[in-house]
């Protein structure tokens, strides 16, 4: 059976062992994190959904690293992929405690529930007692869902009246004046003759030694020359002329028949 002296040994000995292996050992289980959702979702009404934005929290002095970022939405009790990216992918050391905006989610339907997950890694920033900067302290995947509450209709916008443009005048076609007709030139008519009398046999008186008789000479008339005459006023010009020359006739036998002497 040991001694109490041996057993006091022992006993001190393991618990010096125990708090080395706490104080030299790398906390790799101790990292961790939880994400939610920031506030209250935001309706896009040109497509009638929500978006929301995801946060992390890191609950330890060390820088998270953030990869493997997948997005779901759950509507009528069926899971499918959804849309969304991270926003940064590092969570420094100095923002422990706090959250901090690293993703946002489109497209949710209003009554759906969105699912959000995502690897976070830390490492260390800097060599510290059984490690170096950059080694891995520790990982976890988290992840979180939330159900969106209310309604969010799409708009259509209402069409705006575009200002019409002022129509343009239709100019007025000027009145031309009228031309001035050109008088036409009425053809004259040509100038009816009338005909002329025939020429009358006046005897004119002559002496002269051993005058024998003088035959009479017929004074002639001038007449300009003129047109035939035509039309319904023929017979009636062409009986006036025979007349005429009839009675010029006559006188002028009556004229020879008759001879004047003059005694001296």
């Amino acid at each position: 059976m040991p001694s109490t002296q041996r057993l006091t040994t022992l006993t001190g000995a393991t618990f010096a062992g125990v708090v080395a292996t706490a104080l030299f050992a790398a906390p790799a289980m101790a990292c961790s994190a939880d994400i939610k959702v920031h506030g209250n979702p935001d309706c896009d009404t040109t497509t009638g959904t929500f978006s929301v934005t995801w946060q992390l929290r890191n609950h330890d002095g060390i820088t998270a690293t953030l990869d493997n970022a997948t997005f779901e939405v759950k509507q009528n009790g069926t899971w499918g992929p959804g849309t969304g990216s991270l926003v940064t992918t590092t969570v420094p050391a100095s923002k422990q405690g706090q959250y901090v905006d690293i993703a946002t989610q489109t497209g949710i339907p209003s009554g759906a529930k969105a699912k959000f997950t995502v690897h976070v890694v830390w490492r260390w920033d800097s060599d510290g007692r059984g490690h170096k900067a950059g080694d891995k302290a520790g990982e976890q995947t988290v992840r979180s869902s939330e159900t969106l509450c209310g309604k969010c209709d799409k708009v259509t916008p209402t069409p705006t009246e575009t200002e019409s443009q002022s129509p343009t005048p239709t100019p007025t076609e000027t009145q031309s004046q009228s031309p001035t007709p050109t008088p036409t030139e009425t053809q004259s008519q040509s100038p009816s003759t009338s005909p002329s009398a025939s020429p009358s046999a006046t005897p004119s008186a002559s002496g002269g030694a051993g005058g024998g008789p003088v035959s009479p000479s017929p004074s002639k008339s001038a007449t300009s020359p003129a047109l035939p005459v035509t039309g319904s006023q023929t017979g009636l010009y062409a009986g006036g002329a025979a007349t005429l020359l009839g009675a010029g006739a006559g006188l002028f036998f009556l004229a020879r028949r008759r001879r004047l002497k003059f005694e001296v």
